[in-house]
């Protein structure tokens, strides 16, 4: 079925992530009757606002990375709504990247201490917002939240938007089917940040078509509120820009790495062990090993293969012992044979190193 947005409550106007939300004073107060909702918020579930979201823009929020606060702002007769990472923690992410992908985070620098409005994706901001997302963390995202008439504010709470909805339930224990639905915030005594998704049944008696609007009678109704805590921390409240001199340099090698000279220096050793008439075969020296980065900053294990050739199974004791023990490796997971038409052996040693 075509859902239809009934209030034009949630407009996107702007995405910037270095650049504040133009040029409105972040003072200015909101109109009578309207809550005062300024203030910094832990984000907690996101689900009624993304829908909303979704609903005008596509993908207005960075939803794959955590921590995330929400800073609400007075601004022409409503609000500006800033999506963004603790300074700290952008900065955190923004490292384990340079040390991961030194490549990438080149891209991702350069974008992120870039002007969206000068993107040159051919995309508009929001391609430009997408492709940083995508490339490593979003330090902020604005998006404008308007008030149209101060009928959209009562009991001390501000509508965000509204829109009909079918289909599965939008929240555990909500409605499904057909249904009304309306999004809306209040700030209360303690600093924090109320959502209510409030919905409403409705029984369809005209669908909307080519040819004709929705008619519905309105039955029943219900409300779901989730509450999102101040940040009180003043850091949380940082949203100035990133500048390059806090951020890690660009270039060099990733922290995951086999490193070269100590692969040498393991060679070396090997070739000492290694009885006469065994070689080493199966890739060439001083290639390039890179292994995955966790997210707390440390390296996941690798495997690195190493196959012997040698002309009796009497040769392989003293390999076998090396491997196990050198210290360029973390263990030795298992060891496979195959016989060379020639007559000589071949055995490949799966190892295990940790960068």
């Amino acid at each position: 079925m075509k859902r239809r947005l009934l209030s034009s409550g949630l407009l996107v106007c702007a995405i910037a992530m270095q650049a504040g939300a133009g040029s409105a004073s972040a003072t200015e107060a909101p109109p009578r009757n309207c809550p005062d909702l300024a203030g910094t918020y832990a984000v907690g579930q996101t689900a009624w606002i993304d829908t909303l979201h979704l609903k005008v823009t596509g993908t207005v929020r960075p939803k794959g990375q955590a921590p995330q606060l929400a800073t609400m702002r007075p601004r022409d007769r409503g609000y500006t709504l800033t999506w963004h990472m603790p300074r700290n923690a952008v900065l955190a992410a923004a490292n384990r990247l340079s040390e991961r992908d030194p490549r990438k985070y080149g891209l991702w620098l350069d974008m992120a201490l870039g002007d969206p409005a000068e993107s040159t994706t051919g995309g508009g901001e929001q391609d430009w917002f997408n492709r940083v997302a995508f490339l490593g963390p979003v330090f902020r995202v604005d998006v404008v939240l308007p008030i149209l008439s101060n009928a959209q504010c009562e009991g001390g709470w501000f509508l965000v938007g509204s829109l009909g909805r079918a289909g599965p339930p939008d929240v555990a224990g909500g409605m499904d089917g057909d249904r009304h639905a309306q999004l809306w915030l209040q700030r209360r005594n303690d600093g924090s940040l109320a959502l209510r998704w409030r919905e409403r049944r409705k029984l369809v008696v005209i669908r909307e078509g080519r040819y004709a609007s929705e008619s519905s009678i309105p039955l029943w109704s219900k409300d779901y509120v989730e509450v999102w805590p101040a940040a009180v921390a003043p850091a949380a409240r940082d949203l100035t820009p990133l500048r390059e001199d806090e951020l890690p340099a660009r270039g060099g090698l990733p922290k995951c790495r086999v490193v070269t000279a100590q692969e040498n220096e393991f060679f070396k050793r090997l070739d000492g062990v290694l009885p006469a008439q065994a070689v080493q075969t199966n890739r060439a020296r001083g290639g390039l090993y890179i292994g995955r980065m966790r997210e707390n900053g440390t390296c996941e294990p690798m495997v690195y293969h190493i196959t012997i050739t040698a002309p009796g199974a009497a040769d392989w004791a003293p390999v076998e012992a090396f491997l196990k023990t050198d210290p360029f490796f973390a263990r030795m997971e298992s060891q496979q044979s195959e016989a060379h038409p020639d007559g000589r052996l071949i055995r490949i040693f799966k190892m295990v190193v940790v960068p």
